[in-house]
């Protein structure tokens, strides 16, 4: 997934597999609409970001990317009902995982570490969300001084 490309590549590439995905299996449905009326995550706007993003997902049923822990790879005699939610737990996380790159300005898909896990990657941008609301907090406060 770490593949060196440049912001606007891999935007577009993104962009393109989201729609090819989208419209192949949910033509018709709520699936690109969905993940368009998010508004981009700049920073100072996470908790509208994540709440926008978590309805998105619910309404895509991408959503249990978030609420399930990395599954393990499938055993060989694995059951087909083992089978089925590891596969749509797989899905469900790429697509979760993309969506959130396509909804970040380029300087803050670049400055959080990239995760396998959607939940491990929603993490991380809260993580850095912290991180620039002290640094904005502190940024206020020597204006005030």
């Amino acid at each position: 997934m770490n593949i060196p490309l440049s912001t606007d590549v891999e935007m577009f590439l993104v962009s393109r597999l989201l729609i090819q995905i989208c419209c192949s299996e949910y033509y018709g449905t709520l699936s690109a609409s969905s993940y368009n009326s998010i508004e981009i995550l700049t920073g100072s706007n996470y908790l509208k970001w994540k709440e926008e993003l978590e309805i998105s997902l619910g309404l895509m049923d991408y959503d249990i990317a978030l609420k399930w822990d990395t599954l393990e790879e499938l055993a060989a005699n694995a059951t087909t009902d083992v089978k089925r939610r590891y596969e749509k737990w797989e899905k469900a996380n790429t697509m979760a995982i993309l969506i959130m790159l396509r909804t970040m300005t380029p300087s803050m898909r670049g400055s959080i570490p990239r995760s396998e896990s959607a939940k491990e990657f929603i993490a991380a941008i809260g993580l850095k969300f912290k991180e620039f609301e002290k640094g904005e907090k502190s940024t206020l406060l020597n204006k005030l001084t």
